[in-house]
């Protein structure tokens, strides 16, 4: 699993999804922008994600 933290909500999904993952991102209160920064990430960095699961973004 890359750490994306940091990065604009649309490279990071992009990086997510061509290793295989899919991809939610929620927007951070109060609102957060469609380009706006990664703030948090589920399952984080490093973890045993497999191709085909679930990452969850969280941008502001």
């Amino acid at each position: 699993m890359p750490f994306v933290i940091g990065m604009r909500a649309d490279e990071a999904a992009d990086l997510l999804r061509q290793a295989g993952f899919d991809v939610d991102v929620e927007r951070g209160f109060p609102f957060g922008r469609r380009d706006g920064r990664v703030i948090g990430q589920d399952p984080g960095a490093g973890s045993d994600a497999e191709p085909g699961d679930t990452i969850t973004l969280t941008v502001l």
